[in-house]
């Protein structure tokens, strides 16, 4: 599959990493890779196998395409009866999800 993106996938990864106030470690622990390996990634060193992005996308509750599209600004995540509940600002849209 390919896919193509507004932004690098690399850049895409440290962004939402950094919105999302996540570590290297935590971010490797999520898709199930060491700290080194998720570095190269973030780097751009290594390809992210698709199998690790649709981690990535389903703990930050996205599409592929969605992934592929957006530009994040900000992502707040908060706990309500249990449930996490996540707000993402994206430059053009605003997205809500629980």
């Amino acid at each position: 599959m390919i896919y193509h993106s507004k932004t690098p996938l690399n850049l895409k990864l440290n962004e939402l990493r950094r919105a999302d106030n996540k570590t290297l470690k935590e971010m490797a622990a999520i898709v199930g890779v060491n700290i080194s390996t998720y570095g190269k990634y973030e780097k751009g060193k290594l390809h992210l196998p698709e199998m690790r992005l649709i981690k990535l996308c389903k703990y930050y509750t996205i599409t592929l395409h969605d992934f592929y599209e957006m530009e994040i600004e900000a992502v707040y995540d908060w706990y309500k009866n249990g449930k996490r509940m996540r707000l993402i600002f994206e430059r053009e849209n605003i997205q809500f999800t629980v």
